[in-house]
């Protein structure tokens, strides 16, 4: 039985997600350590579960399904964020300000 206190990798309870998935034959919610959005995009596309819950990330980064969005390309124009957001941030990314977000960091790749 694993130490679920001492584990601290990415996705480390993904695998449990993965196996009930497939021996149960039952609809599983993956969680554990996932923090980015290519992440848990790739833990859909893979079917090692069919959804992911990001809870502390949540708490860390408020903003993170925008963030999300905006890495994995599917909101290039913020118009899934409220209106009075989504046309200052669109504005500010259409200027190019010479940086990236706080929240940016380029995915789980980046980390290994």
């Amino acid at each position: 039985m694993p130490n679920f206190f001492r584990l601290n990798e990415y996705g480390y309870q993904v695998q449990f997600a993965d196996y009930i998935r497939r021996e149960a034959d039952i609809m599983t919610m993956a969680v554990g350590l996932i923090i980015h959005g290519d992440q848990a995009e790739a833990i859909l596309q893979d079917k090692k579960a069919d959804l992911v819950a990001v809870g502390r990330e949540f708490i860390h980064n408020p903003n993170w399904a925008m963030d999300a969005a905006q890495k994995l390309g599917v909101d290039p124009t913020f118009s899934a964020v409220p209106p009075q957001m989504g046309y200052w941030l669109e504005k500010r990314a259409r200027r190019g300000f010479g940086g990236n977000p706080s929240t940016w960091q380029k995915g789980i790749a980046a980390d290994s």
